[in-house]
């Protein structure tokens, strides 16, 4: 069940996902005692709530994506959702109920790099079927749509981001746990603590990486189940819509192709 402060809370958290239980207490004028232990239930006992990092790959030069839909083995999903949970490419990963058990967004350097995906993913134990989608530009990425940002847009007057294997670890902790601490973080991939964390920050900075909550829907009361649409709309009309869509609260991700 969600109320109005743990929303609060979501969207101080949308704003900085790193931010600490203390800033939070003084924005919402809340004890920091109410406040962290909102965060503790809602991030570590009932996790609802799923704080990770976010690439986006178009600042880091990334500019080919795809969307793939599986038939998998029914006994085997877990087995492929723990195969491709690792994979860097992937930055949008959810189960569905239907013919279909899993969704899956990915973005690369390259059609050459996708196609290679799309490879490693159909040899992947367990999955019976897969079908690939050509996108562009993912205009929203999480709940509420106040607050939205688009991905898939590289800045004005910037050129990609240089990532090395250093940052590419980094990415992948912040994959699993956006709060992590630097020093954990270091320890996680055996580098020393000043470099993580100055890497980290700059990652931030340059906007490769944002931290952002990923809420379970089943924690919003008004919300019982959750869908996919694929909509075929006439090119004069597409920008009008996404600007639509993307104020509506329920929606959670619009990707365009």
């Amino acid at each position: 069940y969600m109320d109005e402060l743990d929303k609060n809370i979501i969207f101080e958290l949308e704003k900085n996902g790193r931010t600490t239980s203390i800033d939070i207490s003084k924005k919402l004028g809340v004890s920091n005692l109410t406040v962290a232990r909102r965060m503790r239930v809602m991030l570590q006992e009932e996790k609802t709530v799923k704080v990770m990092g976010v690439p986006d790959p178009a600042q880091i030069g990334w500019q080919c994506n795809a969307v793939v839909v599986l038939k998998c083995d029914y006994g085997k999903i877990d087995t492929v959702i723990d195969a491709l949970q690792n994979i860097i490419y992937i930055n949008h990963m959810v189960t569905l109920i239907g013919e279909y058990s899993i969704l899956a967004l990915m973005a690369a350097e390259s059609w050459n790099k996708i196609h290679e995906l799309f490879s490693v993913i159909r040899s992947t134990e367990g999955v019976l079927v897969m079908e690939t989608y050509c996108t562009e530009t993912t205009h929203k990425r999480f709940i509420f749509g106040g607050d939205g940002f688009s991905f898939g847009v590289l800045k004005a007057g910037a050129g990609p981001y240089p990532l090395d294997e250093v940052d590419t670890k980094i990415i992948r902790e912040l994959l699993n746990d956006g709060r992590v601490s630097y020093a954990k973080l270091a320890e996680n991939i055996a580098e020393p603590l000043s470099m993580v964390r100055r890497r980290a920050v700059q990652l931030f900075e340059h906007e490769v990486v944002r931290v952002k909550p990923i809420i379970d829907l089943n924690f919003m009361t008004s919300v019982q189940v959750g869908v996919f649409v694929f909509l075929n709309i006439r090119p004069e009309f597409i920008a009008a819509n996404v600007e639509t869509l993307k104020q509506c609260d329920e929606i959670v991700i619009i990707h365009f192709s």
